[in-house]
C-alpha cells in the first residue's frame, strides 16, 4: 500500500500478518478440541462454538499428530452412491475387535469394539473386559444409539470365535440380522480402529500423559 507521499506503509502488511497469526492460532486451539482430526474433516463438521477452518486457509501442521503419527480418518469405500449397500444409517455394520490393549483401564476393559456404518461411515465404540464379552459390546451398542435390532440388516465381522459364537449367533438369528464373517471385508472396521487409536494416542501426548497410562 503507498500512502499520499509516495512512500510504502507497512501497517496494512503487518495487520495482515498479526490475522493470519490469529487465525492459524485458533485453528490449531479447535483442531486440538476435535480430538487431532484433519484439517478436511473439520470443515464438514457443524459444531456450536466451533467455526470450521475457512476454505483458503493454509494447512497447519500440528507437531503432536505429527510426533503420534495420526493418520486423517478414512470413510469406508462402500459409502459411496454407487457401491453402498443400505438405503439408510446404521443397516449396514462392520465391526471389529482390538487385541488386548497393553494397560487396563481403572474399569478393568481390556478390549474395545468399534461398529461403523456403511451409509455414514459413523464410528461407535464399546469397552469390555474380556474378548468373549462382544456379545454384551453389541447390546449395549443398541442401546446407546437406540437402533432397534430388526433395522439392522448385515452385520460384518471375522471370524473370531468371539464372535461366530452360539449367544451371538442366537440374537442375530432372532433379530432377522444377516451375519457375514469374513475377515478381508472388515477392512472399514479395522481402519476405524486404527484411526481411533492415532487419536487417542495423538491427545495423549497432547495432555502429557505419562506413558504409564
Amino acid at each position: 500500500m503507498v500512502s499520499d507521499d509516495g512512500q510504502r506503509t507497512a501497517t496494512t502488511r503487518a495487520s495482515t500478518s498479526a490475522t493470519f497469526n490469529q487465525d492459524r492460532a485458533e485453528l490449531l486451539h479447535n483442531h486440538h478440541h476435535l480430538g487431532h482430526i484433519s484439517i478436511k474433516r473439520a470443515r464438514s463438521l457443524n459444531i456450536d462454538g466451533i467455526p470450521p477452518p475457512p476454505s483458503k486457509m493454509p494447512k497447519v501442521k500440528c507437531p503432536v499428530c505429527i510426533a503420534s503419527k495420526a493418520t486423517r480418518h478414512k470413510r469406508p469405500s462402500t459409502s459411496t452412491a454407487d457401491t453402498r449397500s443400505a438405503s439408510g444409517p446404521w443397516q449396514d455394520i462392520y465391526s471389529y475387535l482390538s487385541s488386548k490393549i497393553r494397560i487396563s483401564f481403572i474399569s478393568g476393559y481390556r478390549y474395545f469394539a468399534v461398529f461403523v456404518c456403511a451409509w455414514s461411515g459413523a464410528k461407535h465404540c464399546q469397552f469390555i473386559a474380556r474378548k468373549n464379552h462382544f456379545t454384551d459390546a453389541y447390546r449395549r451398542f443398541l442401546a446407546t444409539t437406540g437402533i432397534k435390532p430388526q433395522y439392522i440388516r448385515t452385520l460384518r465381522t471375522d471370524q473370531g470365535g468371539e464372535i461366530i459364537n452360539h449367544p451371538m449367533q442366537v440374537l442375530l438369528t432372532e433379530n432377522l440380522t444377516n451375519h457375514k464373517d469374513e475377515h478381508y471385508s472388515v477392512g472399514a472396521a479395522e481402519t476405524a480402529m486404527n484411526n481411533l487409536r492415532h487419536s487417542a494416542r495423538a491427545m495423549m501426548l497432547h495432555g502429557n500423559v505419562p506413558k504409564s497410562f
